[in-house]
């Protein structure tokens, strides 16, 4: 993503980022859908040179998914598989939400609102922990108590893995909704 020098570059990328998280959500449905082994059997993805006939010989890189076919196939795996997928998908989406607003405002010289909103604040410290071991650490920008749609992060949180505070991967539904009104109406 390019860093965006308008605020509506800045909500196209917003919607780029939430589009891509409703695919990565939809694609989670998917590989847990019955069927999801069937229709992935004997699939290639293949990379062709633009312009190149959609030929496999002309493939820079082809990948074949059995072994997401067989992890699919096995229930101890299955579930770990697309658990781990949804979280990626959702740490990106935190990432890219808070990378491409704090850019904005630090070029614009509007970190300063940023700071002071509860879902920027609130979203940095679950990305955090998402992208180190999963556990939740307070540090000098996000003190508690967090606050943000219908979670409260409180100092007793501090050390506590994800999991146990209940904070779902759906969770970025309402940071990408806060997000988008943010820049909508505190930014210039």
């Amino acid at each position: 993503m390019m860093l965006a020098n308008t605020k509506i570059d800045l909500l196209q990328d917003l919607d780029a980022i939430n589009n891509n998280f409703m695919l990565g959500m939809a694609a989670a449905y998917l590989l847990n859908h019955p069927d999801a082994k069937m229709m992935l059997r004997d699939v290639h993805l293949a990379f062709i040179p633009q312009g190149a006939p959609r030929e496999r010989e002309n493939a820079s890189i082809e990948i074949p998914i059995e072994v997401v076919i067989g992890a699919l196939e096995q229930p101890e795996i299955r579930e770990s598989l697309i658990t781990s997928f949804r979280n990626q998908v959702f740490r990106t989406t935190l990432s890219e939400t808070l990378e491409a607003i704090k850019e904005y405002c630090v070029n614009t010289r509007q970190s300063k609102v940023l700071l002071d909103a509860d879902w920027y604040n609130f979203t940095r410290l679950i990305r955090n922990a998402l992208t180190h071991d999963g556990i939740l650490r307070f540090d000098k920008k996000a003190r508690p108590p967090v606050e943000f749609f219908r979670w409260r992060l409180e100092a007793s949180d501090e050390g506590k893995h994800l999991s146990a505070l209940g904070i779902p991967t759906t969770s970025a539904v309402p940071v990408l909704q806060r997000a988008r009104q943010f820049v909508e109406s505190a930014l210039d």
